[in-house]
């Protein structure tokens, strides 16, 4: 998979791989919230427990069921509780209005503040 792209310089490798890692960051929680909404219309249940054991594809049982202990508890309620509210409050600030942007963009902006 490595060898599939090529860079002009490390340093590009190194931005490209920065970038990657925090897109990585950013999409991950949508996609277990996506996962979560796929389960509970899999067992037709609301009852986040049910779920286990029925992940997506690609995650291990183990590693699904040990998400949705997570989810069950109080703690992480009351923190998705609190985020969801302050998201409802400012949802200006929750817009992305720039498009993508290139890889050669991303270069030409690091560039530019150093």
């Amino acid at each position: 998979m490595q060898g599939k792209y090529n860079f002009a310089s490390d340093s590009e490798r190194n931005i490209a791989r920065i970038v990657w890692n925090k897109t990585c960051m950013d999409r991950y929680p949508d996609h277990l919230k996506n996962a979560r909404k796929t389960a509970l219309r899999h067992v037709n249940s609301t009852n986040l427990a049910d779920t286990k054991g029925h992940g997506p594809k690609g995650l291990k049982p183990e590693v699904w069921n040990g998400l949705v202990d997570i989810w069950l508890k109080p703690e992480w309620t009351k923190k998705s509780d609190a985020n969801r509210c302050n998201r409802a409050a400012k949802p200006d600030s929750a817009l992305h209005t720039g498009g993508s942007i290139s890889f050669r963009e991303h270069k030409k902006r690091m560039v530019n503040n150093k």
